[in-house]
């Protein structure tokens, strides 16, 4: 397969932003939301916040000009038999679009309901005019969904929905919707971890527990996500560091680590079949601690301070279990003891670094294998599995 094939002709890419877009709207209006209310996406409209508002969402690259479906396709939907425009106190188009120069709608949002049914009108009336004056059998597609809108049958309830009717154009990228939600929202978040929280957050919002659901979140179910990921990222969080473990154990080529002391003092006590866990467990822990400097959670000290605590109490523990193996000469019994202990060290419980409630086992036999990689400066400070002296 060629590593850059020609494009197909169509592009989805513009599909996916706009989704995103949608979902960053809805996110934001999730904040919104009180106690005991919802929020719809894709059931009644784009965004439906429960009792409020019902929002139309639109990322498109034109100008909004007068008879732009975005505008009549919309009104035409809140006079929808199906839709309660009664339910809401606003009914909302969103857009990134700007009003085109010449646009008759400039001033709709400070127009009351009448104000704007002779916009419409003056935008309608000429169209259907110049319709009549030619030769055409059928209207346009724009027409007939100007027809739909205007209809004189449907004029009180049009008027309804005008007074509810509220065009925001002009809306910011999504780029720029993303920047600013950090700055309004996650000022407690830690810098490293503020797209971990937009995904998790979007995740969340768009998981198929809800889809499947009809797409509905309650307050309560949004505010307890917010606290768990702000709990989990923020600046002085008591939740210990995750770490990507799939990605740093496809990472691992033991060809390559064969001569690493660490690796020398497993197969010394011939536990190689444990082999690639500590060499994942020694990862973790290098890319935990990375984590806790990059997010100042905790500092070179706390770090040293952790690893000769368990320097000392693994040795401590060596010598009480070399007492057991006093006289013996046999080799094989002598690594199946060492063995024991290696195990035994590894399942005994762990000690929490500082104030993180539920510091890993990974991380803490990582913490071991770090201190067998590396050459001591004295040789009774030397880290060994094995229960035996050379």
């Amino acid at each position: 397969m060629e590593k850059n094939p020609d494009k197909l002709p169509f592009d989805a890419t513009k599909l996916f932003e706009a989704l995103q877009y949608q979902m960053v709207v809805a996110l934001e209006y999730c904040y919104k939301l009180e106690k005991g209310k919802r929020l719809w996406i894709e059931v009644y409209g784009d965004v439906t916040l429960e009792g409020v508002s019902q929002v139309e969402v639109k990322l498109y690259a034109d100008t909004l000009r007068d008879g732009h479906p975005n505008i009549w396709n919309t009104l035409n939907n809140w006079l929808n038999k199906t839709f309660d425009h009664r339910a809401y106190e606003s009914l909302v188009l969103m857009t990134n679009q700007e009003f085109s120069p010449r646009s008759t709608l400039t001033k709709w949002n400070s127009s009351t309901a009448a104000q704007k049914h002779a916009l419409l009108a003056a935008i309608y009336d000429p169209v259907e005019k110049k319709f009549a004056r030619s030769k055409a059998a059928e209207p346009s597609e724009g027409l007939a969904l100007q027809r739909s809108v205007m209809d004189p049958a449907l004029k009180d309830e049009l008027l309804k929905v005008l007074e509810k009717a509220v065009f925001i154009t002009g809306s910011p990228s999504l780029k720029k919707r993303i920047h600013d939600f950090k700055v309004l929202h996650l000022r407690a978040i830690r810098e490293s971890k503020h797209q971990n929280f937009i995904d998790d957050i979007l995740g969340f919002i768009g998981s198929n527990k809800f889809i499947e659901s009809g797409w509905e979140i309650s307050c309560e179910d949004f505010n307890a996500k917010v606290t768990e990921l702000t709990k989990r990222y923020m600046t002085h969080s008591s939740i210990f560091p995750e770490v990507d473990v799939d990605a740093l154990e496809q990472s691992i080529d033991l060809a390559e680590i064969a001569d690493r002391p660490f690796v020398k003092k497993i197969f010394e006590i011939e536990g190689e079949r444990r082999l690639k866990k500590a060499a994942l467990e020694l990862l973790i822990a290098g890319e935990v601690i990375d984590q806790l400097y990059t997010d100042s959670l905790a500092s070179p000290f706390d770090i040293k301070r952790y690893q000769k605590n368990h320097l000392d109490r693994h040795q401590d523990g060596r010598q009480e279990a070399m007492i057991d193996c006093m006289g013996e000469t046999c080799p094989t019994q002598l690594k199946r003891q060492s063995l024991r202990f290696f195990f035994a060290q590894h399942s005994a419980p762990v000690v929490k670094l500082n104030t993180f409630e539920d510091t890993t086992t990974e991380f803490r036999n990582g913490i071991y294998h770090m201190l067998a990689d590396v050459k001591a400066d004295r040789v009774e400070d030397e880290f060994y599995w094995r229960l035996w002296d050379e």
